[in-house]
């Protein structure tokens, strides 16, 4: 569940690409893993017409010798003014969630749990670059079954995240946001995180509540229809379309 396979797989295969994984022994006990991605590529040639020193703003007066290096300077720009201009644009909307993020009453608290380091660093992006959260107090678990077994009680506010250690009742508060992953497996044992959403809203949880999963749609569709859980996503998605979705929640929730 770590890295997604089915999801890099559905992705692959939308752009006409596809996915392969193979296993051979290897010696000892141990065995190798290929992981093939292979993606289409489109070359694209330049017409005359557009490689033309003319259309670049060249003068017949200039010399025929620098229009090259010129003509070549300039379309590179060009085309990377034309790619930046694909991409989403995401200065403004940070700029309006800083806003709406200054009428909270306090930064964002959250917390995140994932069996993997790779998705814990996902987390701690999403809460401290895009959520803006308190650091000192959010952050991630599941290194340990330790700390798996310790998640519900720090989301509750009953425990310091990073000391696991007891906190008394006038300092305890709810975490704004949970992330959770659906498949917490430390030493063959695994705990569901659509389980661990459940028992949070036994609890009365009233935060946010995300659990990812690298398993296929119809997996990230059931555990969204969950009553329990506000948003279901597959991990292959964009720290930036995570935040957003998030931020959106918590105004519904009216935590922003």
């Amino acid at each position: 569940d770590g890295i997604g396979l089915p999801g890099v797989a559905q992705a692959a295969a939308k752009v006409g690409g596809s996915l392969r994984v193979s296993m051979h022994p290897s010696s000892g006990y141990t065995a190798r893993t290929n992981f093939r991605l292979t993606l289409p590529v489109r070359r694209h040639s330049l017409s005359p017409s557009r490689a033309s020193p003319s259309r670049r703003g060249f003068s017949a007066s200039e010399p025929p010798s620098a229009a090259p290096a010129e003509a070549s300077a300039s379309r590179a720009h060009a085309e990377a003014d034309a790619d930046a201009s694909d991409q989403p644009r995401t200065d403004e909307s940070h700029e309006s969630a800083r806003g709406l993020r200054s009428r909270h009453h306090k930064p964002l608290f959250c917390i995140g749990i994932d069996d993997q380091h790779m998705c814990r660093s996902l987390h701690e992006l999403v809460f401290e670059t895009f959520l803006h959260a308190d650091m000192a107090r959010s952050g991630t678990m599941g290194k340990t079954q330790q700390e798996i077994d310790a998640f519900v009680d720090a989301a509750m506010g009953r425990v310091e995240l990073h000391t696991l250690n007891g906190l008394p009742l006038e300092a305890q508060q709810q975490a704004d946001v949970v992330i959770i992953d659906q498949n917490l497996t430390i030493d063959g044992i695994t705990t569901k995180g659509d389980g661990l959403a459940q028992r949070l809203r036994e609890e009365l949880f009233g935060g946010v509540v995300v659990v990812m999963t690298g398993a296929a749609d119809a997996e990230v569709d059931r555990i969204g229809a969950m009553r329990e859980v506000d948003l279901a996503v597959s991990k292959n998605v964009s720290p930036e379309f995570l935040a957003g979705q998030i931020e959106a929640h918590l105004l519904r929730l009216g935590l922003l």
